[in-house]
């Protein structure tokens, strides 16, 4: 997210707080932030990062405590600066 190459650390892009039991830890939904981006990125579901795993992934990851509103729209959308970049993050209502 900031381009920084020090204190990095393996992420879940959906959070694993967010998931059901034993499904979050995939290489599709795996990447690298530095330290300080991972703590700011936090248990967000940020809509530009989650876009990039694959449905077929996805779809089965959430937890219907999750799933459910966001499939009724139930949530709203608000704005994060993480790093240098603005990201939409879901709110669930």
């Amino acid at each position: 997210m900031c381009n920084n190459t020090e204190k990095l650390e393996v992420d879940h892009r959906l959070p694993q707080s967010m998931c059901k039991p034993n499904t979050a830890s995939s290489d599709e939904n795996a990447w690298i932030l530095c330290k300080g981006c991972n703590i700011s990125k936090g248990a967000r579901i940020l809509i530009e990062v989650i876009r990039e795993v694959p449905r077929d992934i996805l779809g089965p990851m959430l937890s219907l405590e999750y799933a459910q509103p966001i499939a009724q729209k139930r949530f709203t959308k608000g704005t994060i600066t993480i790093g240098n970049k603005q990201y939409s993050d879901v709110r669930i209502s």
